[in-house]
C-alpha cells in the first residue's frame, strides 16, 4: 500500500472535485503525482448494467516529468478505467518517450460478505438519502427527490410559483398571454405586450400601453398621455411673457394667488389668444419647505389655481395642461430665501397640440374648491 491523500473541495448533488497526492516507488524510483478527480455522479436503474455510479476524469502531474490522465467508469458491481502518461520531458526512457496506454477493469465481487444494508431513505420516495437533494421530503427520482408541487418540472425550492405550473425561464411561474412576461410582473395579464409597457399591449411602441394612450396609433411621449407633443416656435416677446410670468406670488402656503400676478397672467392670456390650437403647459414647482408630498400636491394645486384664472378669462380648459415636480426640481439653493423664492414657481411652456379634439372629449375642468382669486382693489 502506497501512501496517498485527499480531500473533497465540491460536493454537489452531481459533482464533485476532489484534490489528490500520492507517493509510488517502482523498482526504487520514487514518484510524487499531485493531481485531482472530477467526478459525475449519476442515478441509474435498479437493475441492469449501468445502475447508479459516477463518470470521472483524473488528471496528475507526476514528478518523473510525466502528466497522467485518467478516465473512470465506476458502477457497484465493476469499475473500467483508461490511463495515459504523457512524457513532458526528453530526459526519460524512450517507452515513456512515446507514452504509456494502460486498460483497468475491476470486478467487485460480494461473495461470502453479508448483503449491504439498504440505503436509509428517510422520506421514502425511492432516492437514497445520500443522493437526495431534499432528503426529508418526498419527490421524483428525476428531481433528485425534490418535491414539485405544481408538476412543471422545476423543484419547489427553485420555483418561484409553486404552486402554478410554469416555464423554467420564467423559473416556475405562468404566462397566460405568453409575451415572456410572468403573470405576476405582467400589468395586463391576459393580453400579450412588450416588457417595456410591463406586459400591455402598445401598438405605436411608444411606450404608453394602449389602455393609458390617448393616441394609440401614432407614437407619443408619456407626458403627453401617449400623443406627440413639441415646442411651439415663439416670438421674443412671447417667450419673455412666459418667463416672467412663472413667478406668479401666492399666498404663503396656499394656492391662492396674489393679485400681483395678474397682470403677467393677463398677457399670457393674450400669448394664448394668438396659438388656438396649441397647448399651453403648466408644472408646479415649490421650495422644500415641509413635507415632500405635501409639496408635490401643493405644485399640483397651484398650477391648476393659474389654469384656473386663465379659464376665466376666456382660455378654452382643454388647451391648458397641469402638472407638478414639487420640490424635486430646484432651479436655485433652497439654503437661502431668495433661492427658495425662485423655486417656488408655475413653469409655462407652449407646445404644438394635433389632438386637441382628444382633450376635449375630457372632462371639463372644474377649479377644486379652495382655488380663489383676490379681487384686485
Amino acid at each position: 500500500m502506497w501512501p496517498q491523500g485527499a480531500v473533497r473541495v465540491l460536493q454537489t448533488d452531481r459533482f464533485s472535485i476532489l484534490p489528490s497526492a500520492r507517493f509510488l516507488n517502482f523498482a526504487g524510483n520514487n514518484q510524487l503525482n499531485l493531481g485531482s478527480w472530477f467526478r459525475y455522479h449519476f442515478i441509474g436503474a435498479s437493475e441492469g448494467f449501468v445502475r447508479e455510479g459516477s463518470l470521472g476524469l483524473g488528471t496528475w502531474y507526476d514528478t518523473n516529468d510525466a502528466l497522467v490522465l485518467l478516465l473512470e467508469f465506476n458502477q457497484p458491481n465493476y469499475m473500467l478505467a483508461v490511463s495515459y502518461d504523457v512524457p513532458t520531458s526528453n530526459d526519460i526512457s524512450s517507452i515513456q518517450q512515446n507514452g504509456v496506454f494502460e486498460l483497468t477493469a475491476a470486478l467487485k465481487l460480494r461473495k461470502g460478505r453479508p448483503e449491504a444494508r439498504p440505503s436509509e431513505d428517510r422520506d421514502g420516495d425511492g432516492v437514497a438519502d445520500e443522493n437526495d437533494a431534499c432528503p426529508d421530503t418526498p419527490g421524483p427520482k428525476a428531481l433528485l427527490g425534490c418535491p414539485d408541487s405544481d408538476g412543471d418540472g422545476i423543484p419547489d425550492k427553485f420555483d418561484n410559483c409553486p404552486n402554478e405550473s410554469g416555464p423554467q425561464n420564467l423559473s416556475g411561474c405562468p404566462d397566460s398571454d405568453g409575451d415572456g412576461i410572468a403573470d405576476k410582473d405582467d400589468a395586463c395579464p391576459d393580453a400579450a405586450g412588450p416588457r417595456l409597457s410591463n406586459g400591455c399591449p402598445d401598438k405605436d411602441n411608444d411606450g404608453v400601453p394602449d389602455k393609458d394612450d390617448l393616441c394609440p396609433d401614432v407614437p407619443g411621449v408619456a407626458a403627453k398621455q401617449g400623443c406627440p407633443a413639441s415646442e411651439v416656435q415663439l416670438t421674443p416677446t412671447e417667450l419673455k411673457i412666459l418667463e416672467s410670468a412663472k413667478y406668479v406670488h401666492f399666498q404663503s402656503g396656499t394656492a391662492i394667488i396674489e393679485a400681483t400676478s395678474y397682470s403677467n397672467l393677463d398677457l399670457v392670456v393674450e400669448v394664448m389668444k394668438v396659438h388656438p390650437n396649441d397647448l399651453l403647459e403648466l408644472v408646479g414647482h415649490t421650495d422644500d419647505v415641509g413635507d415632500a408630498d405635501a409639496n408635490l400636491r401643493l405644485g399640483q394645486e397651484r398650477a391648476d389655481a393659474v389654469k384656473a384664472y386663465l379659464v376665466s378669462k376666456g382660455i378654452p380648459a382643454s388647451q391648458i395642461n397641469t402638472s407638478s415636480f414639487g420640490e424635486e426640481k430646484p432651479i436655485a439653493n433652497n439654503n437661502t430665501e431668495e433661492g427658495r423664492s425662485l423655486n417656488r414657481r408655475v413653469e409655462m411652456r407652449i407646445i404644438k397640440n394635433k389632438y386637441l379634439q382628444l382633450l376635449d372629449n375630457q372632462k371639463a375642468f372644474v377649479p377644486n374648491e379652495g382655488f380663489f382669486f383676490k379681487e384686485p382693489p
